[in-house]
């Protein structure tokens, strides 16, 4: 198989067990990962550069919802986001150390896999920075976010100028504008979500990300309780999470993995025997299962 359709995701043997079990993933919320404060950092320097280019705006009303909004949504402390991460490298020492210490494992997913996953989108990260630029790509391909972004930023927001002169009923009216501007704050959020900062470039991160954004918002509007929100213990407190429900097969490979890899352990030898048993007996996979030859390290 080829290494490019191959995404990687560094955990716990716990949490292997749980996704064999469940035949999902936990995607959690934003604000209790490891880098949450990246999200910050991306979504600040998205706004700069979108609040750049609709200072150009000729018509000041259509500026100044876009200006409000961004206001607003930099203010907002509650964030409503929800990821999988993964990695395009299978062995990686500092994946290891920070996602799967000691008995770790790394689970390989086939990229279609992870696409087919309904009400969720896998992107690429973007890696950025102010001082010095990123290299030419990635310069493009957060240019590519960015022109997205702001396509949609302007339409929603001229959609609010044109009701804001029709004869509805205030009330009516009130809706149909918060929700265009929901529309913007998710917009803006879920393009943050695929944007990090170049230091961790090395990550090669990919993220599976929680489709339903806006409609999160407009619950939030409506005082409506997501009954799809769970509750799981984490590093950081209680942690809010989503599923992600992966295909019972794909290409032959049960919920997708083609293979697993053992972290640095004393007892590697052992941990591969009984996940290659159980993989073989109980799911009838054909993913392959080794050991990282990273040296363990006490």
């Amino acid at each position: 198989m080829k290494a490019k359709k191959i995404l990687y995701h560094y955990t716990t043997t716990d949490a292997l067990l749980g996704i064999l079990n469940s035949g999902s993933l936990w995607a959690s919320d934003i604000r209790f990962l490891n880098d949450a404060t990246e999200f910050t950092f991306a979504r600040d320097l998205l706004v700069h550069t979108l609040q750049t280019r609709a200072s150009r705006l000729r018509n000041a009303r259509v500026r100044e919802i876009i200006f409000e909004r961004f206001e607003n949504l930099q203010a907002a402390r509650t964030v409503h986001a929800y990821v999988v991460s993964f990695s395009e490298q299978g062995n990686m020492l500092s994946q290891w150390r920070a996602y799967a210490p000691r008995d770790g494992v790394c689970i390989g997913f086939f990229k279609g896999a992870l696409r087919s996953i309904d009400n969720f989108d896998l992107h690429r990260c973007v890696y950025v920075g102010k001082d010095p630029l990123p290299a030419l790509s990635e310069r493009r391909r957060y240019e590519t976010i960015v022109n997205e972004l702001y396509t949609n930023v302007t339409w929603a927001s001229r959609l609010i100028q044109q009701e804001a002169r029709t004869k509805q009923k205030s009330w009516s009216k009130r809706v149909s504008q918060e929700g265009h501007a929901v529309l913007i704050s998710s917009a803006v959020m879920a393009a943050a979500l695929r944007i990090k900062h170049k230091g961790f470039k090395e990550e090669a991160e990919w993220r599976l990300i929680d489709k339903p954004e806006a409609l999160r918002f407009i619950h939030a509007l409506e005082d409506d309780p997501d009954d799809q929100l769970k509750f799981r213990r984490g590093s950081f407190g209680v942690t809010p999470y989503v599923v992600a429900k992966l295909p019972d097969v794909y290409h032959d490979f049960p919920f997708g993995i083609s293979n697993v890899m053992v972290g640095p352990s004393t007892n590697s030898a052992s941990i591969v025997a009984s996940i290659r048993e159980m993989l073989k007996i109980k799911y009838h996979s054909k993913a392959t299962v080794d050991s990282t030859d990273i040296p363990f390290r006490g």
